[in-house]
C-alpha cells in the first residue's frame, strides 16, 4: 500500500476510497456529524483549538459503536 517513503499509490488510494465508502454506508451519514463539523471549522479558520479537539475526544467516547457487518 505503502512504498518506502511513505507514500501511498494509486491503489492504496483506490482501497481508502472503498473502505471509506463501505463505512459510510454501514455507519450511516450522521454517524460522525461532529467530526465534520470541526473538520469543515478547522478548515475555514485554518487552525483547530482546545474546544475543537475536546469536542472529538468526547464525542468518540461517547458515540455508540457503528454497526458491524452483517454476519
Amino acid at each position: 500500500m505503502t512504498d518506502q517513503t511513505g507514500t501511498i499509490g494509486s491503489d492504496g488510494w483506490q482501497r481508502l476510497i472503498t473502505a471509506r465508502a463501505a463505512y459510510t454506508r454501514s455507519a450511516g451519514i450522521h454517524y460522525d456529524e461532529v467530526l465534520n463539523h470541526v473538520a469543515q471549522r478547522a478548515q475555514s479558520e485554518g487552525s483547530i483549538g482546545k474546544a475543537d479537539i475536546g469536542a472529538l475526544l468526547l464525542f468518540k467516547h461517547c458515540a455508540p459503536t457503528p454497526p458491524g457487518p452483517a454476519r
